[in-house]
C-alpha cells in the first residue's frame, strides 16, 4: 500500500477538481478519492523523476507536452493535483465495479475489457447531514455511496468465452452516474493456456515512440496499493501465475495491472476535453504484465492512450 505520506501530499496539494467533478474538501466521498489518489502518487512521482533525469530535446524545448502532463512534471503541487484528478475521474467506475463483486462469482479470473461512464445529473446543492440524501448516506457510513437499484448483469457464452456486460447507477461525488462495465473470462482456460505461448499477438500496435509521450512504470507494490484502495482483489492482479492459469497469453508467473488503475493514470495526466462526449469510454485491448521484481514500462500519449514496452495498445480512450 502507499504510505501515509502519499495521502498527506494529496491532501495538501489540492483544492477543487478541475474537471466535471465539483467536490468540496469535506464531501463524504472525498476520503475514498484520497485513498485512490495516494495509490497513484508513487507512480506519478517516478514519472516526474524519469522526466527530470532524461535528456532534453535537441531544440531545447520542454521534453513533455504542455497542459496537465507538463504541470504534473513541473509544478510544485502538480503531482498531487494529477493524482486527485485521476482518482476522482475513475471513482464512479471503481464504485460500480466493487458493487459487482457480490453479483458475479467467481470474481477471480475476470478480465476487464472496457468501461464507460456517463454523468446523468450533477448535484444542485451540497450534501448535508439532514434531509433525505443526508439520511441515506448516514445509514451507510461516511464515504459509502448509495446506488439506485441493483446492477443489471447480462451473460453470453460463445467461442470459449463468458462475456459479462453490466449497467450500474451510482450516486457519488455529488452526482448520479451511469457506469457500464464489460468483463470476460475464458471457459477453455486450460486448453488456451497450453497454446498461449505460440499464439500470434492480436492487439493493435503503434510504431515509433513519440517525443511527447510520458514514460510510466508499474510495480507489484502499485498493484497491491490499488487493490487495497479500490477493493478489487482479483487474483489476476495479485497472485503470480493466476493470469496464465486463467488462459491469458502472458508469462507463466505473471500478474496483470488493473484496467482502472491504467485508466486513472490516463485521466490524471490527460484530463477530459470537456462535456462534448456523452460517455467517457476506456477500452483495454491487451493486458499489462508486471514482473515479480522491478517495474513494467508504459508510454502515455497526449491523447490519453497507453502502450506497453512492445508498443501494444493497452488503453484506448474514446
Amino acid at each position: 500500500m502507499a504510505g501515509a505520506g502519499g495521502a498527506e501530499d494529496v491532501q495538501r496539494g489540492l483544492g477543487r477538481a478541475s474537471s466535471i467533478e465539483q467536490v468540496s474538501p469535506d464531501h463524504p466521498d472525498d476520503a475514498r478519492a484520497q485513498a485512490l489518489a495516494a495509490a497513484l502518487l508513487p507512480i506519478l512521482r517516478r514519472a516526474r523523476e524519469a522526466a527530470c533525469a532524461g535528456p532534453r530535446p535537441a531544440d531545447g524545448g520542454a521534453p513533455w507536452p504542455v497542459g496537465a502532463i507538463h504541470d504534473a512534471v513541473q509544478q510544485p503541487q502538480g503531482l498531487a493535483a494529477a493524482a486527485r484528478r485521476g482518482a476522482q475521474g475513475i471513482l464512479p467506475a471503481v464504485i460500480a465495479l466493487e458493487e459487482l463483486h457480490g453479483a458475479i462469482t467467481p470474481w477471480d479470473g475476470l478480465l476487464h475489457r472496457r468501461c464507460a461512464q456517463r454523468l446523468l445529473a450533477a448535484a444542485r446543492e451540497e450534501h448535508s447531514p439532514s434531509g433525505a440524501g443526508g439520511a441515506a448516506r448516514g445509514s451507510e457510513g461516511a464515504g459509502a455511496p448509495h446506488r439506485a437499484g441493483a446492477p443489471e448483469v447480462s451473460v453470453v457464452r460463445r467461442s470459449g468465452w463468458e462475456l459479462i456486460r453490466t449497467r450500474s447507477t451510482v450516486h457519488v461525488l455529488g452526482g448520479t452516474w451511469l457506469v457500464r462495465h464489460e468483463l470476460a473470462r475464458r471457459l477453455d482456460a486450460v486448453e488456451h493456456a497450453a497454446a498461449a505461448a505460440t499464439a500470434a499477438p492480436g492487439c493493435p500496435r503503434r510504431e515509433g515512440a513519440r517525443r511527447t509521450a510520458l514514460q510510466l512504470t508499474l510495480s507489484r507494490q502499485d498493484l497491491r496499493a490499488w487493490a487495497h484502495s479500490s477493493g478489487d482483489g482479483n487474483a489476476l492482479h495479485l497472485r503470480s501465475g493466476a493470469a496464465a492459469q486463467a488462459g491469458l497469453a502472458v508469462g507463466a508467473s505473471a500478474v496483470i495491472a488493473h484496467g482502472l488503475l491504467i485508466g486513472a493514470l490516463s485521466l490524471a495526466l490527460v484530463p477530459r476535453g470537456g462535456a462534448a462526449a456523452p460517455d467517457d469510454l476506456l477500452r483495454f485491448p491487451a493486458p499489462v504484465e508486471v514482473p515479480r521484481t522491478g517495474t513494467a514500462p508504459l508510454r502515455l500519449d497526449p491523447d490519453g492512450s497507453c502502450m506497453n514496452d512492445e508498443n501494444k495498445l493497452v488503453l484506448l480512450r474514446d
